[in-house]
């Protein structure tokens, strides 16, 4: 790894570009979440139930490539002032938002593959069936999903809390290191690359 990268102090283009698809992907998929159980079972449901699907392999995706990138690159410093309890808390954190953010999508999947229920991405391509026919495993898959989203968003809460208390309370460059580098010249579009 060069100096300038080990001693950069916000994350990458490609690190940015990640973070903000997948938490958009998320809050799509929560919304789409909360219709589904909220509506009784009909043709628009399953529609509904079709694109979460699709968004929630869409989020699979983009957390393997995101954990290879993580794996493959530094993270920028926290600040030096920064207690030990708050950098463990926010290892803590990423480590199971990102344990929970690929295994949400392989249950959901796995709830209704179990069901012999076909999944197709988008529309574009049927996904494979990858799971043995079982009753008792999609139930159990399907709670895991259902509980597994209250897990999210405690995470979600913990993560944009403390992104908004360092920014909003503690000024320090925390959250700034996540999001896009605006141009120096005045009023240019924002850069990430």
């Amino acid at each position: 790894m060069s100096t300038a990268e080990t001693s950069a102090t916000r994350y990458g283009g490609i690190a940015v570009a990640l973070h903000w698809i997948i938490a958009v992907c998320l809050l799509v998929s929560i919304i789409l979440g909360l219709i589904i159980g909220d509506v009784e079972e009909s043709a628009s449901t399953e529609r509904v139930l079709a694109i979460h699907k699709s968004v929630g392999i869409t989020i699979f995706v983009l957390m393997l490539v995101r954990l290879a990138w993580r794996l493959t690159h530094r993270t920028p410093p926290l600040p030096a002032s920064m207690p030990t309890y708050q950098r463990a808390l926010a290892a803590l954190t990423h480590a199971l938002l990102y344990l929970t953010l690929l295994v949400m999508p392989l249950v959901g999947y796995v709830a209704v593959a179990a069901r012999g229920r076909e999944t197709q991405f988008f529309g574009l391509f049927d996904v494979p069936q990858m799971a043995p026919l079982s009753r008792m495993l999609s139930q159990n898959a399907t709670m895991v999903h259902v509980y597994g989203q209250y897990v999210i968003y405690a995470l979600l809460a913990a993560h944009i809390g403390a992104a908004f208390f360092h920014h909003f309370v503690l000024r320090d460059d925390v959250l700034a290191r996540m999001l896009p580098r605006r141009s120096p010249e005045k009023n240019a579009p924002w850069t990430t690359f």
